[in-house]
């Protein structure tokens, strides 16, 4: 029942001026890494730097199988996309040779309007999830894991022995959280939270949100 977030998001950027535009997430392992590369540029070129890029490996088995993707491979292939399309956001004129991705010496504009390319945040959550996010993301985009105050710890430990600054968290929720929650990821450093606004009317919208932040607090 999803629109597609590329299309939707290029109407929700051509309609604002300020508001920051995501995937919450993008399934990359399904997707070709140069059609879905060009994808992220043009919307980051039309919102004129506004979009992050939520990523993860998928989890619905059937899905992948539907899609030619064995399962087991999910998460390498994830990786294998995110560095070929870095490639192709960063490079004059890139090429990249992978375990999935191959392509020779090409052209691939336009480049992002953010450098070196818009924020990758890594919707993963499971054991191998901040090994991850260390390699090759921006932010760590986790659900409702627990808990979490141990693995923002330990991520920030793991930035640090990699040689990485302080890992932008942000945290996922299916519904606004109650305030004891808010601060509780306040006080870990986490940046960002997001919650679900069901679809309506523009009032009913805009009634939800402001019950939203009136419930939280903040």
């Amino acid at each position: 029942h999803l629109l597609d977030p590329f299309v939707a998001l290029s109407a929700a950027a051509g309609s604002t001026t300020t508001l920051k535009t995501g995937t919450a997430i993008c399934l990359v392992p399904i997707r070709d890494p140069i059609i879905t590369a060009k994808a992220v540029a043009t919307l980051d070129q039309l919102s004129n730097g506004r979009f992050m890029f939520g990523v993860g490996a998928g989890w619905l088995r059937e899905e992948l199988v539907e899609h030619g993707i064995d399962p087991s491979e999910r998460f390498r292939r994830l990786r294998d996309h995110i560095h070929a399309m870095k490639t192709l956001w960063t490079e004059k004129q890139p090429e990249y040779a992978g375990e999935f991705v191959r392509f020779g010496a090409c052209e691939s504009w336009p480049k992002p309007v953010q450098r070196p390319h818009p924020p990758i945040l890594a919707g993963l959550t499971g054991p191998s999830a901040l090994g991850h996010v260390v390699e090759w993301a921006d932010e760590w985009m986790p659900g409702p894991v627990g808990p979490i105050g141990e693995r923002v710890n330990e991520l920030r430990e793991r930035a640090a022995s990699a040689g990485r600054d302080p890992i932008p968290v942000t945290f996922v929720a299916i519904k606004p959280p109650d305030a004891a929650l808010v601060e509780e990821l306040a006080d870990l450093g986490v940046h960002r939270l997001l919650f679900k606004i069901p679809p309506g009317d523009r009032a009913a919208v805009v009634s939800r949100i402001a019950a939203a932040r009136a419930h939280v607090g903040r």
